[in-house]
């Protein structure tokens, strides 16, 4: 078998002619043979721009301070119950904003009558003790030391005299 050599820049005769009779073809095909035509205009996208008032939404990281900045301090200790206002919104002076649980306050109130009316029947006691004893002492049935004691007993009661009345 004999070995045939060739050069890489030489080419046979036949494909030396049809490398650009090809180039020559695709060149004409492209072109599509017609001329563009006047009458066929290019579409572009038309916008049209309205004035008008656009709310614009923007998330950003920022404190903000109120115009008067008021310290509450509640009067009293206790549990709340119930917030009567939204945060950010104005309050006037005199407007309910907290309720405090009332279950304490209502306990001290009943124990606080409660010794009111021991008080009552204390002075009343000693009054009716002292009118027995007066009587008694006038007659010297009673010692005076019965009736001093009377006299003081009915006198440390009558601090609470007018609560009671």
């Amino acid at each position: 078998m004999s070995e045939r050599k060739t050069s890489p820049l030489l080419l046979p005769g036949p494909l030396l002619l049809a490398a650009p009779i090809a180039v020559l073809l695709s060149l004409l095909s492209s072109c599509g043979g017609e001329a563009p035509s006047s009458g066929s205009l290019l579409q572009i996208p038309v916008v049209t721009i309205d004035t008008r008032d656009v709310s614009i939404h923007i998330d950003v990281v920022g404190e903000i301070i109120g115009s008067t900045d008021v310290t509450i301090r509640a009067r009293v200790n206790g549990f709340l119950d119930g917030i009567h206002f939204q945060e950010g919104t104005f309050v006037n002076k005199g407007d309910l904003l907290y309720t405090i649980d009332p279950q304490p306050f209502q306990a001290k109130l009943a124990q606080a009558r409660a010794m009111l009316a021991q008080a009552h029947t204390g002075l009343a006691k000693t009054k009716s003790d002292l009118d027995r004893i007066r009587p008694l002492a006038e007659m010297h049935a009673v010692s005076e030391q019965d009736l001093d004691s009377a006299v003081a007993n009915c006198m440390s009661s009558e601090p609470f005299g007018h609560l009671a009345g």
